[in-house]
């Protein structure tokens, strides 16, 4: 027996695709074209592998208040961002956090990286937000010592570290150790505001860094040849005055990923990151609409080519302009094809 499971635009091997997915006796087949035609399918529209979310931190989501213009009277060390964080009550935190990871999945955006501050109580209160939400968190701890680190790295899914001027080195090295010897991530920003050194950056061998807006041709060079995903949250950068032009980072052929940083400034819709990112690029120079939907769908920290989950564009059939410009707003939904 045979089921046309979809029939439709497909994204495929990086680019739209006219696509049929059947079942066959219980087995997946996805062919090119519109096979059975004749057959009404249980699905049609645009399938998308389900949108990653790079990097977050939505502890900060119970923030209701405009931050300051400036980066680091916003987030940094006791400011605006900190001085709510320490007053904040445990409820008020979790709640923050349940909506900003709901939002995510009415977005689409299924698998998010989160940077989590707080230490072991940040990791505690990001677990129960996302207690019954079928949401792929990855939870990147920030541990304050190493005895935290011990008892935190069994409970994440790895480190996530603000700027190297930010922590004792050898504090880094131990949680790079730490981390690669139990199979997780060690993820850090990097160049955000001010360019740091590349060189202690390749001794953390990190898996993932965040920003690297003032990183040097030099600096991109390296990144690349090592193989290091970067992930850019460019809705953010904006708020701050940071802008870029992030066709350095696709011209010079670094597996970019798409972010939306800290709750408090922006929806974590990978999808609405995306469309503000292809127009703002506009004033620099275009990156084409397929490789800008490649940073949001595939996930080079992971190693995987493809999710396991989808987004389905429900009976539209959408280009890969439409999706990248568009797709945030038009009617969608999660889901297997099983």
């Amino acid at each position: 027996m045979t089921t046309v499971l979809f029939r439709g635009h497909m994204y495929r091997d990086s680019r739209i695709k006219r696509t049929t997915i059947l079942k066959r006796n219980d087995m997946i087949e996805i062919v090119d074209g519109y096979e059975g035609e004749a057959i009404y399918p249980v699905y049609r529209g645009t399938l998308i592998p389900a949108p990653i979310n790079g990097h977050t931190h939505i502890g900060d989501s119970f923030i209701q208040e405009e931050p300051p213009e400036d980066l680091m009277s916003s987030v940094g060390p006791g400011g605006f961002k900190h001085r709510y964080l320490s007053t904040v009550s445990k409820s008020a935190l979790v709640h923050g956090m349940k909506g900003a990871l709901s939002a995510a999945l009415k977005s689409g955006t299924h698998r998010i990286y989160d940077f989590r501050e707080g230490g072991l109580e940040g990791t505690a209160a990001i677990r129960k937000a996302a207690s019954g939400l079928n949401i792929d968190l990855k939870i990147l701890g920030r541990p304050a010592t190493r005895e935290e680190a011990l008892q935190m790295v069994n409970m994440v899914s790895g480190f996530g570290m603000s700027a190297i001027s930010d922590h004792n080195f050898d504090f880094l090295l131990a949680l790079s150790e730490m981390a690669y010897g139990s199979g997780k991530i060690f993820s850090i920003h990097f160049s955000e505001r001010t360019r740091e050194d590349i060189g202690m950056l390749l001794q953390l061998k990190p898996s993932l860094i965040v920003h690297g807006l003032k990183m040097t041709q030099e600096d991109i060079a390296a990144v690349q040849k090592n193989g290091i995903p970067l992930c850019i949250t460019p809705r953010s950068n904006y708020l701050y005055g940071l802008n870029a032009d992030y066709s350095r980072f696709y011209r010079n052929g670094l597996k970019v990923m798409i972010g939306t940083d800290n709750g408090f400034a922006t929806t974590q819709d990978t999808l609405s990151e995306l469309s503000f990112l292809y127009f703002i690029q506009r004033n620099f120079s275009r990156i084409d609409p397929a490789v800008l939907l490649k940073s949001a769908v595939y996930d080079p920290v992971a190693g995987e080519t493809e999710n396991s989950r989808y987004l389905l564009f429900d009976n539209a059939y959408l280009s890969e302009y439409q999706i990248v410009t568009k797709g945030y707003a038009i009617r969608k939904r999660l889901l297997q094809i099983t």
